[in-house]
């Protein structure tokens, strides 16, 4: 049966038929296991046969649909994530939403009346939760509404934390801890990216609760963490002291990713801290951001992780906290790379390398590129040379 309403303009027309086009080729979709929908500022009017269609097209996609990814305004959750209009989904175990910027922002439209209740029409099923915003909207509504889900077993949350604040709890971050707490038993894969302009303890206390007794991970394999604002010195200070924190309840840890420039001392911490959990004979896979390369780090790590297999590296310069560098290339080629060429790791199994510079004044390009000469330096001192990762930085055109 048509779709479209009776009273309807040109324009409405045009676009009710491409909704009943796309209802009709639905039919015929009958093993479809992930959707992605994107709707942010566009107006549905009551000619428009939106919600008729997003009727049929939860009907024909429920029983199979197992992956869905939501980029949606806040305004507009509801005409996607109406509870009236949708079965439900017995499949459905992964659930990705981006809540993007609305250019006519209307305050009915909050997280608990227009996202909270349709995540929670998952939560006996869901085991992978992603939540996305570069917004600055309070998420505490969505982490303190949400029971207890008994299959969560991936969890990754960025978000935005403002620079002001007025009075009672930190925007959209102080129920986060919280909620990572209770589903710590059965987290496999903890993700967090927090964006700020915050005074370190501010931003401490806001979010991760470091007096909060009881921390295990007993079954954690995967573990990412980024904090970004305007200072680097920040960024390492609050990424190094969060790692502290964590990694001495991750006993199974297998992935290990930290950004935050992190100097040498603080790189050997989190190997004491690694060492407490007794994660280093698990830990497989490491991404780490530090502040200099030195041939010092690389002897740390070949060390410290004689079982690693994947290591990334980016870095700011090339030198030591003492010998603070002046060129690039100068400390390259007469300061890493000699002292790179006597060294040998015959224990290191590592397999996979990928080391990432910083952008030069004088590039075109802002972005990291890869560091061959770099890589090549550090393959050479192992018995089996590793396979070299020679890709630029995921933003890099180049």
């Amino acid at each position: 049966m048509p779709i479209a309403p009776p009273h309807q303009t040109e324009t409405t027309k045009r676009s009710n038929e491409v909704l009943q086009f796309a209802q009709d080729t639905m039919v015929k979709c009958t093993e479809v296991i992930s959707l992605t929908i994107i709707l942010h500022d566009l107006t549905i009017s009551p000619f428009l046969s939106f919600a008729p269609f997003m009727r049929s097209l939860w009907s024909f996609l429920s029983p199979t649909l197992q992956k869905l990814t939501v980029d949606i305004t806040i305004e507009k959750a509801t005409a996607v994530m109406d509870l009236t209009a949708f079965r439900d989904f017995p499949n459905l175990t992964d659930l990705t939403l981006n809540l993007a910027y609305s250019r006519f922002p209307s305050r009915t439209g909050t997280i608990k009346d227009n996202i909270l209740p349709f995540v929670m029409s998952l939560s006996g099923i869901l085991e992978s939760l992603t939540i996305s915003t570069s917004m600055l909207v309070d998420l505490n509504p969505l982490f303190d509404g949400l029971p207890h889900l008994p299959a969560l077993h991936k969890l990754a949350v960025s978000m935005t934390i403002p620079s002001v604040i007025t009075r009672g709890p930190t925007p959209a971050s102080s129920s986060l801890a919280p909620f990572i707490k209770r589903h710590q038993a059965s987290l496999q894969h903890l993700s967090v990216r927090i964006h700020h302009s915050l005074t370190h303890q501010l931003l401490e206390d806001s979010w991760m609760s470091r007096g909060s007794p009881g921390l295990d991970f007993p079954n954690l394999r995967v573990f990412q963490l980024g904090i970004f604002s305007s200072s680097f010195l920040m960024d390492s200070d609050l990424n190094w002291h969060t790692a502290i924190f964590f990694l001495p309840h991750l006993p199974q840890l297998e992935s290990l990713t930290i950004y935050g420039a992190l100097p040498f001392q603080n790189v050997n911490a989190l190997f004491d801290a690694l060492s407490v959990a007794g994660a280093k004979p698990t830990l497989r896979r490491m991404t780490l951001k530090v502040k200099y390369m030195n041939a010092e780090l690389i002897d740390l790590l070949a060390h410290e992780l004689p079982l690693l297999e994947e290591l990334e590296l980016s870095f700011r310069w090339y030198g030591t906290e003492v010998d603070h560098p002046i060129n690039h290339f100068e400390n390259l080629e007469f300061v890493f790379k000699p002292n790179m060429k006597p060294r040998r790791y015959p224990d290191w199994k590592l397999r996979y390398l990928r080391v990432l510079s910083p952008p030069l004044e004088y590039w075109r390009c802002m972005f990291e590129h890869a560091d061959t000469e770099c890589m090549m330096a550090v393959a050479r001192c192992l018995t089996s040379p590793p396979v070299l990762g020679l890709e630029n930085a995921d933003d890099c055109l180049c």
